[in-house]
């Protein structure tokens, strides 16, 4: 059986006529939007790959985590390998850590659980861990569904940590390589060669 995500209908996220489309970065309030409630009310578990695959209908949205990790000024960077599950994104870095919300996150606290379940299973840290919700990320595709951008809203928190003790889970070390941990300022040398959602977070919220 194909592995399924929870997606929700493009127009429980964006309204019937796109009333709420927007691309790039946006802050939760500014959408009037509870995304827990979203998941509740609309989620569905659906295929992610095969014909009919989520993974090509851009008419849903697969809502992703994207975790920052920050320790004082500085933000947690790691680079995608060859060895990860989403080949669109391999050998880019990455200022998120996340992914797909599976049935077994399923429960009241759908997004909280599925968040806590993907850092854990990327990275070990142990220390302060109270996520933060900041945003919504929307990159724009193409359109066709080919694009992974078409395809995945990401849900943007924030973990103020209080050390700096993260590293790559040795059952990722094949998936992610730790960058290390930058100030705004020298995270610019890596922009050129960040994953779209991270330069979108750099621009939106990190240098901000």
């Amino acid at each position: 059986m194909e592995k399924k995500c929870l997606v929700v209908k493009n127009e429980f996220v964006f309204g019937k006529n796109d009333e709420k489309l927007f691309f790039g970065f946006r802050k939760v309030s500014e959408m009037d939007l509870d995304v827990e409630a979203l998941i509740r009310e609309h989620g569905e578990y659906r295929e992610r790959y095969g014909e009919n695959g989520m993974e090509s209908n851009p008419n849903y949205q697969q809502i992703i985590p994207y975790i920052l990790f920050k320790h004082g000024e500085r933000f947690f960077m790691y680079e995608r390998l060859g060895g990860g599950g989403e080949k669109r994104l391999f050998n880019l870095k990455s200022l998120g850590i996340g992914g797909h919300i599976d049935p077994g996150d399923f429960g009241n606290e759908t997004l909280g659980q599925a968040l806590k379940r993907e850092f854990f299973e990327e990275v070990a840290y142990n220390g302060k861990f109270q996520p933060k919700i900041v945003g919504l990320i929307n990159e724009k595709g193409s359109g066709s569904g080919k694009d992974v951008q078409d395809v995945h809203l990401g849900v943007v928190f924030v973990v103020d940590a209080d050390n700096d003790a993260i590293e790559i889970t040795e059952d990722e070390k094949g998936s992610n390589r730790k960058i290390g941990l930058f100030g705004k300022e020298a995270l610019q040398q890596y922009y050129e060669q960040m994953e779209g959602w991270s330069k979108i977070i750099y621009e939106n919220f990190v240098k901000k």
